[in-house]
């Protein structure tokens, strides 16, 4: 069931137009906001579906337009928040942890950031695969080899690099970034030996069914860990994953293995405490209202037409923004 709520724009036709005045007058007369927004590569589901998100913007609010910008990685749209370029960025809760309290990467370069969770965007599993071809079966037998782990700086690349370092000499491995789109051509080039399959809330996205493609003949294989480097995954907090039935994750040769670990990532839209009340009730207010449209833009946005979605997941040492509190609120959903 749709939210009950009433957004600024639907105050001011409901006050009428000399009230209207002096509240349009907040906001700098007929000006509209442009607002931006940036999340995932060129290319990547997280890149599109903001595109999707944008447009209904674009199209349905009076007071804001949105612009989607690509960036190289999730942790560098916390950065271009934190110097003025972006209104909303997107990262992973444990990395938005880590920032908040300078911890590991933030340690030496600390984010300046007071972040605010607004809705969850989506989960990421991944799992590093081996060219058949290669004699490649374990993480092991990456020692003196290119791989890819995805985009390098982005926290999937920086978690599944954490877990390979638990059971191979991390210096000894050369890793190389082709994009997302091009490991499986990189792949069958001999560029590198490895890659990363992503997964996006357990679905498959088109340029990895675009790598099986190239490498169908034989499959790529799932790379296992040693039982005491799984040991050392498991009982790290800060690794984040879990196995799945292999025939949940279809792709790799699982070697006659009935399920497979994948780390896991969960990501979330984020604006600062300092992002104005408003921008956050319009957003979510627009996307909410216009959630089945916005559906049509990608698959993975289906998911955020269930309301409980927009929060699972949350870190729950950081708080949501005070306008996305009231908004769940009113959509009876505990946050």
């Amino acid at each position: 069931m749709k939210r009950q709520y009433f957004t600024r724009r639907e105050t001011l036709a409901a006050l009428g137009s000399a009230s209207a005045v002096s509240l349009a007058g907040c906001m700098g007369g007929d000006d509209t906001y442009q607002a931006v927004i940036a999340t995932g590569q060129d290319g990547s589901a997280a890149y599109q579906m903001s595109q999707g998100l944008s447009s209904i913007v674009n199209e349905y609010s009076d007071e804001m337009d949105m612009e989607a910008l690509p960036a190289s990685n999730a942790s560098q749209t916390i950065r271009r928040m934190e110097d003025g370029e972006l209104d909303f960025g997107y990262t992973d809760v444990s990395d938005a942890y880590r920032m908040m309290n300078s911890i590991g990467p933030y340690e030496d370069e600390p984010v300046d950031a007071d972040l605010r969770h607004v809705f969850h965007f989506y989960d990421v599993q991944n799992a590093v695969i081996g060219a058949a071809d290669e004699g490649i079966e374990t993480i092991s037998d990456l020692e003196g080899e290119t791989i890819a782990l995805g985009a390098v700086g982005g926290p999937p690349h920086e978690l599944l690099r954490d877990m390979v370092a638990e059971d191979a000499d991390i210096d000894e491995i050369s890793i190389d970034d082709p994009g997302w789109a091009d490991q499986g051509s990189a792949m069958d080039s001999g560029r590198i030996v490895a890659a990363a399959d992503i997964r996006l809330n357990q679905t498959t996205p088109a340029y990895i069914e675009e790598l099986y493609s190239i490498l169908d003949d034989p499959a790529p294989v799932y790379l296992e860990w040693s039982d005491e480097a799984m040991d050392a995954i498991e009982s790290d907090p800060e690794m984040t994953g879990q196995p799945f039935p292999v025939e949940e994750m279809e792709g790799p040769d699982y070697r006659g293995a009935e399920e497979a670990y994948w780390s896991e990532v969960i990501y979330y839209l984020f604006a600062s405490s300092e992002t104005e009340d408003w921008m956050v009730e319009e957003l979510l207010a627009v996307m909410w209202d216009n959630v089945d449209e916005l559906a049509t833009y990608h698959d993975l946005n289906n998911y955020w037409t269930e309301p409980e979605f927009l929060v699972e997941g949350r870190q729950e040492d950081i708080p949501f923004h005070s306008s996305a509190e009231a908004f769940y609120a009113d959509l009876d959903i505990e946050v």
